[in-house]
């Protein structure tokens, strides 16, 4: 597929995205910036994104409990156990936040392959290349920018976006 045809479609995704009832939720990990040889990177991703979840805030203002489910790209049988074994922890006791994960096979669920595109621009965002290519991608990240989660001063950072180590 040509380079205008992939971009397209990224932006007709950030375009759809946009106009939907969503909020972004996103972790940004800077593996470059990490120098503890045993730290579990994917372990710090799903808790930095876990405590991202916006729930409490929406509780509150529409006063009905409302829950999440992390659905968690499925890689393969052997890995996939890996990562249950990770957060069994989690499940057993409850991770401190109202969600559960939930592993799904992304070839069967749309709504993973467009949260990879999502996370995708927003890491072009945040790291880019120095190609070419940024000028795309600071496009569509300007078009899904509304639907990042804010806080009460109108910051992403921090609130539907972590980015770790700070």
């Amino acid at each position: 597929m040509k380079l205008e045809k992939r971009m397209q479609i990224l932006e007709d995704i950030s375009t759809l995205i946009a106009k939907t009832e969503c909020n972004i939720l996103s972790t940004l990990i800077d593996k470059t910036k990490i120098y503890a040889r045993n730290f579990d990177i994917e372990y710090w991703a799903l808790k930095l994104l876990f405590e991202r979840i916006w729930l409490e805030k929406q509780n509150e203002k529409n006063k009905l409990p409302e829950h999440a489910i992390l659905l968690i790209d499925s890689v393969n049988t052997k890995y996939d156990q890996k990562r249950r074994d990770k957060l069994l922890p989690w499940i057993r006791r409850g991770t401190c936040y109202p969600n559960d994960p939930l592993f799904v096979t992304s070839s069967y669920r749309s709504l993973s392959q467009l949260t990879d595109c999502i996370a995708y621009c927003i890491r072009r965002k945040y790291r880019p290349s120095k190609k070419k290519l940024d000028g795309y991608f600071d496009r569509f990240f300007g078009i899904i920018y509304k639907k990042i989660d804010k806080n009460k001063y109108g910051n992403i950072i921090n609130a539907g976006l972590k980015i770790f180590p700070p």
